[in-house]
């Protein structure tokens, strides 16, 4: 028998081994053989030898003991196993002999699990379909898995969206609680509320595309203070410009944490797809009980603000309100009337020609002054933040035309005219005076910025140098709204060009909880509350306003008048899921216009170059609307400037919104690349 002290000893001993030994956390991580490696958090590599990979999965967080082997290379064997992030994949099945497998699609899982025969529905060999891990790998190196939803062969029409669908969770499923809880919400008949003011006989006006159903937002402008005349002059030029802007309001149906709430949140925002959108809120709501159907009474939040002639808001109320939209207009038929009746409109904003044709429905009569005072709006407007902000041109868009089989038949572009401008501007006033008043509250979701990305400061502070420009301007918001004016103004077109490399240096907005500036827009403070029907973000801060709006305690700072104010984890879900959604749109329109590339090959073509990189220059083609890349050589002569984001041969400097002439070289469908050689 062992005495006390020799227990002790032995005990001591044993903790001596486990400290000498060097062990770590870290990631599996698989290779192209059947070797693998746990990247430690300390930035090693601890190789796995394939008898040891077999029992993971990549992507395992892993607990293992690191050993130097023979050769100096250090080796891990593994002692836990913490967490297995392998769970919901996709992947393509595999039928082998009397052997069903599925192969996982991301490049990083590189075997194939068996899929059991009870779990395979009815898929075939070549089929892509989505799986869940059934039984890791761990006890015997045999993992299986079973097949949720077949997504379908690489032949059947619509395949790619119906991939990017599943890969990204973008799949609309309703459970019995939300069935009923949509329900419960269209059966509310009688929408008056004594704390929403009347406003129905206001002649609010929906301006979307044609074909667009979920409408949130409506406008109306009168005159206030003038003793002109609309007949002597449209232009009331002297006159302060009363702006209202109804925004829906499904808030006063969706309570927060509620079952629609969660549902929303979960979506994070409308997936703006080829092929068709997946609505945030079921279509029953998005396109029924919440859009402003003209001539349907609907709850919303109005902002009204007074705009005096030179752009400025010198007066603002929000407040709750039932409104009827007395048109629904399109972006079309407000352009042409404009066009046609306001000679002062830039040729650049103006429709070259009528898209409806003689066909088109002429803006009632009653109408036509409104649309007059809209055009107003912009006018002031822009020119104002122009000069007070800092505006980001956005360009043309693309008309992407699909055949049934789901893939692009033609291009076009598709310009902003004035219309999309008008009710651009009316979004964007009303989302900075609701961030004002969600700010003194500390109440809602903010899109902050800091300004230049603190990663890319020192190159903008040396090309503001360079320049003879001075580089303090970029260390505030009001240091960049100058600095922008002056590079605007400029007669030097090499000045000019430094707004294109130095936006690009600027900190993309996030979300936030806490107010803070806006600095890539030259703004205090900005959030998106317009478009609450597509948005959760938007949703989110009309809960929020509400709450400030109905609440008789509500004080500046009083954070308490937020209910159930979203956790960070709430957050940084709600951004992973947003995020998801862009980019499924960009995977998707991506592939898509690579097929559609593929049968140009050989054809040149002129471009704009709107990406530079070290590695040569990517270009939007003018004729197909695609972009491509111009990769320079390992033995061609090249200079890259990181600071003006250009990149130079031995006979040409490109740089970005250069007008290029190119030749499609290649098309890669499978790595989704257009490779393009300047002629």
């Amino acid at each position: 028998m062992l005495d006390p002290e020799a227990l002790s000893q032995l005990k001591n001993l044993k903790q001596d081994i486990v400290a000498s030994k060097d062990v770590c956390e870290g990631i599996v991580a698989s290779t192209s053989g059947k070797f693998g490696f746990v990247r430690l958090e300390d930035k090693r590599d601890a190789f796995l030898s394939p008898d040891k990979m077999q029992r993971l999965l990549p992507g395992d967080r892993v607990r293992a003991e690191i050993i130097s082997n023979e050769r100096g290379k250090i080796e891990a064997t593994v002692e836990k196993i913490l967490e297995s992030t392998l769970d919901r994949f996709v992947g393509v099945y595999k039928v082998k002999g009397a052997g069903h497998f599925i192969e996982p699609t991301d490049p990083a899982h590189n075997r194939w699990i068996f899929v059991p025969p009870a779990h395979r529905q009815s898929c075939r060999d070549g089929d892509y379909a989505v799986a869940k891990i059934t039984r890791h790998p761990k006890t015997d190196g045999k993992a299986q898995a079973q097949i949720l939803d077949r997504i379908g062969a690489p032949s059947e029409s619509h395949f790619e969206k119906r991939y990017v669908v599943a890969k990204y969770e973008l799949n609309y499923r309703l459970s019995s609680s939300e069935e009923a809880a949509i329900r419960e919400i269209e059966a509310v008949g009688d929408i008056k509320d004594e704390r929403y003011k009347d406003l129905t006989h206001l002649p609010f006006v929906t301006i979307d595309s044609e074909m667009t159903r979920d409408m949130d937002d409506a406008l109306y402008v009168e005159l206030l203070d003038t003793k002109e005349t609309e007949t002597d002059d449209y232009d009331n030029s002297k006159s302060v410009l009363r702006l209202h802007i109804a925004i829906a309001d499904p808030a006063s149906f969706i309570a927060r944490d509620s079952v629609i709430d969660k549902l929303a949140r979960g979506h994070g925002q409308t997936s703006y797809l080829l092929g068709g959108s997946i609505p945030m809120l079921p279509k029953s709501l998005s396109i029924g009980t919440f859009s402003l159907v003209e001539n349907e009474a609907r709850r919303t939040i109005v902002t009204t603000v007074d705009i005096d002639p030179t752009g400025e808001v010198v007066n603002v109320a929000i407040e709750p309100a039932i409104i009827k939209s007395h048109a629904k207009l399109s972006y079309d038929q407000v352009s042409s009337f404009i066009t046609a009746h306001c000679p002062e409109l830039p040729a650049e904003k103006r429709l070259e020609h009528d898209p409806a044709g003689p066909d088109q429905e002429p803006i009632s009569e009653k109408l036509i002054p409104h649309v007059l005072r809209l055009f107003q709006i912009y006018k002031r407007r822009n020119p104002y933040r122009k000069q007070n902000h800092i505006v980001s041109d956005i360009g043309d868009e693309l008309d992407l035309k699909l055949d049934d089989r789901g893939h692009i038949t033609s291009v076009e572009k598709r310009s902003r005219h004035i219309a999309h401008l008008i009710v651009e501007e009316a979004m964007i006033v009303a989302n900075i005076e609701i961030a004002k008043k969600l700010s003194l509250h500390g109440a809602g979701l903010h899109l902050t910025s800091p300004g230049i990305r603190k990663e890319r400061l020192g190159e903008a502070r040396a090309l503001l140098r360079d320049a003879g420009i001075d580089s303090t301007l970029l260390d505030t918001k009001e240091g960049l709204i100058k600095l922008f004016s002056l590079i605007r103004t400029s007669e030097d077109e090499d000045i000019r060009y430094l707004e294109h490399p130095l936006k690009r240096m600027f900190a993309f907005s996030e979300l936030s909880l806490e107010p803070g500036v806006a600095a890539n827009q030259g703004l205090d403070h900005y959030c998106h509350f317009t478009s609450p029907i597509r948005r959760y973000d938007d949703l989110y801060n009309h809960q929020a306003l509400r709450t400030l709006l109905f609440s008789k305690d509500a004080t500046p700072n009083d954070k308490a008048v937020d209910p159930k104010p979203m956790s960070e984890n709430e957050l940084t879900k709600l951004k992973e899921k947003m995020e998801a959604s862009r980019r499924a749109d960009h995977e998707l329109t991506r592939w898509l216009s690579v097929i559609y590339a593929k049968q140009f090959e050989g054809q040149e073509d002129s471009g704009i170059v709107r990406v530079v990189t070290q590695k040569g220059f990517g270009v939007r083609l003018d004729s197909i609307g695609v972009d491509g890349f111009v990769q320079f050589t390992k033995q061609q002569t090249q200079a890259f400037d990181t600071k003006r984001m250009t990149i130079s041969d031995s006979h040409t400097t490109y740089k970005l919104n250069d007008k290029v002439n190119v030749k499609i070289k290649s098309v890669d469908v499978e790595k989704r690349r257009v490779n393009l050689t300047v002629t």
